[in-house]
């Protein structure tokens, strides 16, 4: 036994001298600097045989016993010689003994100075990139049932991933990222889907990405930069993301200084994001919007406190505890619902709903945005509101606005339809009530910077009462209804047309006590329909002031009156018509009789004297038949001489 049992250790224990002489000398051989140069030059010879294009690679270098593995300046270039993708150095620190039990364990990985120029020329045509994705796909599918059965399952752990200076295009979108840091990654392959968010930790600095949107109008560019992004799960600071949009052409309020500066095509917004991510999987994500702040210098914007609960299941986004704050507004609403469009399902519809939005507001908040006429406008009002529409259009129910005192307050509803064409987009709003009482109007018209006209008339009508419609479609507003007052009720249907530069329109009343009203006691109860056309074009005006001066408005009134008093007298059936230039109103009545019709001229220069109108009576006789028949005669006569 013994004669063979030693010489067959003996023989083991030189195999195993042997093995551990050729590991030593593999070892010795693996890492000397010429065997390493020998592999890098057969790497690059097989990448660039099997991609069929040229490859180069600086330097490469590993470590067996610490699992380091080293590359620098790799250079890849496409099918047409172009250069595709560079990268200054790959660093890999890993354990290779743990690949023995199907784990991987990298303990760093760092990717610098990464370079791509990616892009496709034309819709029909490969992008550059492809003939890399064929080189490595596979020449046949292997079968289901053996791929799962012959599946190893592998534990992966990442414990920290760096990545700085990267640039990568594709046609002309860009991404820039000058560093990316994520650290506590570990998944299983078996169940990759389930990733410990709450051990993962990761910081981004400087991302910029900008891509071209196309509009009907042209091309758009759109840049998203961000200065920094935490992520400590689960909380997510974004500290000073930059959106902005340019589509090249001036803007929309250039030359007009009375339009809004909110352009879709140039938007400069700056924003800082504070979130918390409660719940993900593969179907939903729920996250608390606990702070986001908005502000765009240009246009007008300032948001100060935005805040939301957010659920997303597939296209289906629902929100709580909505918060939207600007400087003197906030806007509350319990619950709102969106469903984005799905363009790969043939779904490319937005539609979007909201529960009650309560808010309060100055309207100064959006005067630069959209109307700047509501710059001085402080007067807070309350509002109440439901809201619901899709990309075409917007609908508002159960609108309620009203001041503190309740002075002001306005029930009404509305819609906004063909959002998607100026041209045809159109707002609609029925008014069922309004009601204005007391020093109420003049704080209202005191909130426009705008020369005042009959103020003073405003203030005698007492409580106004509104009920009635309002339209406003391109470059035009028209408004009708009935007005109640304290001295009659009046109906009027008005149109305010921004091409002309004219206000036209027309009212009627049926017992309106003028006299009241215009604090001329003599007249008493008319009832009367009148047609109006007045100039609001800004140079006209300007013109006609420089020629005349005056405080008037500039246009004309021609009115039936039915039926009127003044003092003792009685009238009906009164031609009535007014002529303004801007300095002097100049207008004139007339009354119609069997045997005389009464004649009045007046004129006046200031609306809030009307006592000081100047009154001119007069009378004008009927002439008798044959007066009328002789009068013809000469009259026929003289044209058969001119003849």
């Amino acid at each position: 036994m013994k004669r063979y049992l030693i010489p067959a250790l003996k023989t083991i224990g030189v195999l195993i001298v042997l093995d551990i002489l050729i590991i030593v000398i593999l070892a010795i051989v693996i890492h000397t600097e010429r065997f390493q140069s020998w592999m890098k030059d057969r790497s690059i010879a097989y990448i660039s045989e099997t991609l069929g294009t040229h490859v180069a690679l600086d330097s490469v270098g590993f470590n067996l016993y610490n699992g380091d593995l080293y590359l620098y300046g790799l250079e890849v270039e496409d099918l047409q010689k172009r250069k595709m993708l560079m990268m200054e150095s790959l660093e890999v620190h890993a354990d290779l003994l743990s690949l023995l039990s199907s784990r991987v364990n990298i303990s760093s990985a760092e990717v610098r100075g990464l370079k791509a120029n990616f892009f496709k020329e034309r819709p029909d045509t490969a992008a550059n990139y492809q003939f890399v994705l064929d080189a490595f796909k596979k020449n046949h599918k292997e079968d289901e049932k053996e791929k799962q059965k012959d599946k190893k399952i592998f534990d992966f752990n990442l414990d920290k991933l760096r990545l700085s200076d990267i640039d990568m295009r594709y046609n002309d979108n860009l991404v820039k990222l000058k560093e990316f840091l994520l650290s506590g990654t570990a998944f299983s392959s078996e169940h990759i889907d389930e990733l410990p968010y709450e051990q993962m930790r990761l910081s981004m600095k400087d991302l910029e990405t900008s891509w071209t949107g196309k509009t009907k109008k042209g091309p758009v560019r759109n840049t998203v930069m961000i200065e920094e992004l935490q992520s400590d799960y689960p909380h997510i600071t974004i500290k000073r993301i930059h959106y902005k949009t340019d589509n090249g052409r001036p803007r929309r309020n250039t030359g007009r200084p009375k339009r809004g500066w909110f352009d879709a095509g140039h938007i400069d917004a700056v924003g800082d994001l504070d979130l918390t991510l409660s719940h993900h999987d593969k179907d939903s994500v729920s996250l608390s919007l606990d702070r986001g702040v908005f502000r765009d210098s240009i246009a007008g914007f300032d948001i100060r406190d935005l805040r939301a609960k957010v659920k997303m299941i597939g296209n289906q986004v629902h929100l709580r505890d909505i918060v939207v704050q600007q400087i003197s507004t906030t806007l509350k609403t319990d619950t709102a619902y969106i469903k984005l469009p799905r363009k790969a399902q043939g779904d490319s519809i937005l539609y979007y709903s909201t529960s009650v939005i309560n808010g309060r507001t100055q309207l100064r908040d959006i005067s630069r945005p959209f109307a700047p006429v509501l710059s001085h406008f402080t007067l807070p009002l309350n509002l109440r509101t439901r809201m619901k529409g899709d990309a075409y259009g917007i609908q508002f129910s159960d609108v309620f606005v009203f001041t503190d005192d309740k002075a002001l307050t306005i029930h009404a509803k509305g819609n906004i339809t063909n959002l998607r064409d100026k041209h045809k987009l159109n707002v609609h709003f029925d008014v069922n009530k309004m009601t204005a009482r007391g020093a109420i109007k003049k704080k209202i018209i005191n909130q426009f910077v705008v020369k005042k006209f009959m103020m003073k008339q405003v203030d005698l009508l007492g409580t106004i009462g509104y009920v009635g419609s309002f339209d406003i479609p391109w470059k035009r507003e028209l408004f009708r209804g009935t007005i109640t007052t304290a001295h009659g009720n009046m109906d009027f249907n008005f149109m305010i047309d921004n091409l002309s530069k004219f206000l036209t329109g027309n009212i009627k009343t049926r017992a309106m006590r003028i006299g009241k009203v215009l604090d001329i006691p003599q007249i008493g109860e008319v009832s009367v329909s009148a047609d109006f056309k007045f100039d609001i074009s800004k140079q006209r005006t300007a013109q006609m002031r420089r020629l005349k001066g005056g405080k008037l408005p500039i246009g004309d009134v021609k009115a039936l009156i039915e039926k009127a008093s003044y003092k003792f007298l009685k009238f009906s059936n009164i031609d009535l018509s007014v002529e303004s230039d801007g300095a002097l109103a100049s207008g004139h009545v007339s009354s119609g009789g069997k045997i005389v019709d009464l004649l009045c001229d007046f004129t006046f220069t200031n609306t809030d004297e009307m006592k000081k109108m100047k009154i001119k009576p007069g009378i004008r006789l009927h002439k008798n038949k044959k007066s009328k028949d002789k009068d013809k005669k000469s009259k026929d006569k003289d044209k058969k001489s001119k003849d």
